[in-house]
């Protein structure tokens, strides 16, 4: 058994390569190689504990976000797999560690537009379905009422998190611009 030897203590990561970092394991998550719980782990240990600013603080968040919607989106298109139980599980960690309150201030004002986009995909893709779809994916086409109900679940999943992501950019504190005092003159 190997175990980490004596490592160098971690430098300092810049914005670039805590995302560069977070992509790396996106890539593995996306080829189902990595958990979503390790994800979401590894964004949340950058987020907590290496993101030192803001702008690296976004940029985390950004390609989380990224990471989720490209999981969803491939979900939602003409080919995607509709197993309601598997992308419920491999999404929703996802989804939580975003919507922690630590990180309203740094969700894309893109999400709830995005996540809505996904819900009408998945309404418009199980709306075509047919049973011959099911057989020419060497699926059960006995299972195509099964199948709409996991899209519905995920759909309904998914407008949740649209909510819950609209609320925290509503409840962002707005940036004021201070204005500096006329000088008085004497």
């Amino acid at each position: 058994m190997e175990y980490l030897g004596a490592a160098t203590p971690p430098a300092s990561l810049d914005s670039n390569s805590i995302v560069g970092t977070f992509n790396q394991s996106a890539g593995d998550f996306d080829a189902k190689r990595l958990p979503p719980v390790m994800l979401a782990q590894k964004y949340a240990a950058l987020m907590n504990y290496k993101a030192k600013d803001d702008d690296a603080k976004a940029a985390l968040t950004d390609a989380m976000f990224k990471a989720l919607e490209k999981a969803l989106r491939a979900v939602a298109s003409p080919n995607g797999r509709l197993q309601s139980n598997e992308y419920i599980s491999e999404v929703k960690p996802l989804f939580e560690v975003l919507a922690a309150p630590a990180n309203a201030p740094f969700i894309p004002a893109r999400a709830p537009e995005a996540l809505a986009d996904i819900a009408v995909a998945l309404a418009d893709r199980v709306g075509k379905l047919t049973k011959k779809d099911m057989k020419d994916a060497n699926f059960n086409e006995e299972y195509i009422d099964y199948y709409r109900n996991g899209a519905v679940a995920l759909g309904a999943l998914v407008l949740e998190y649209a909510k819950t992501y609209q609320d925290m950019i509503d409840t962002k504190p707005k940036q004021t611009k201070l204005s500096v005092p006329n000088k008085l003159t004497t």
